[in-house]
């Protein structure tokens, strides 16, 4: 289920909230305010993009199958769960891309499905600085996350 909502992410009850990335290691603009609340986070971040692992992904058990999805899960000290998700599909690429936001919604469904989130908060992907049409990126959404039973609390922009 999805629920489109105003306001601020951080102050979301979910347990489980998206952070959209690149894949260079630096965190600007909404991804900044989440290095600056969870900065074991973004060292996690910096450490995992140096080492190669978008090219790796985060292993999730699926069945009896491992499936590689393009995010990363960092817990947090607060026990949240913070999935940083890249909007971006070209490593070369510096703004959001539509391909970026679907391939990696798709990963984001997998991911909430197989450990049974309920609550995920999402901002509005790719379209602050990523340059993206939020009506667009709401369609993906709907697309890959409204048939996942966790409910997506989607966070329009401002």
């Amino acid at each position: 289920m999805i629920e489109y909502l105003d306001g601020n992410i951080f102050k979301s009850a979910a347990g489980v909230l998206v952070n959209p990335v690149n894949k260079t290691g630096f965190m600007g603009a909404l991804a900044g305010q989440f290095a600056l609340r969870y900065p074991e986070m973004e060292a996690e971040y910096i450490a995992f993009t140096q080492r190669g692992g978008w090219d790796e992904g985060t292993t999730i058990r699926i069945g009896d199958r491992e499936v590689a999805l393009s995010l990363q899960v960092c817990p947090t000290k607060d026990g949240k769960l913070i999935v940083n998700l890249p909007t971006i599909h070209d490593e070369d690429a510096w703004r959001s891309t539509y391909a970026g936001i679907r391939c990696n919604l798709a990963d984001l469904a997998q991911l909430a499905d197989s450990r049974n989130y309920d609550l995920v908060a999402v901002p509005a992907l790719g379209c602050g600085v990523g340059g993206l049409d939020f009506e667009e990126v709401a369609r993906l959404m709907e697309q890959y996350l409204s048939h996942s039973p966790a409910v997506f609390e989607i966070y329009k922009p401002r």
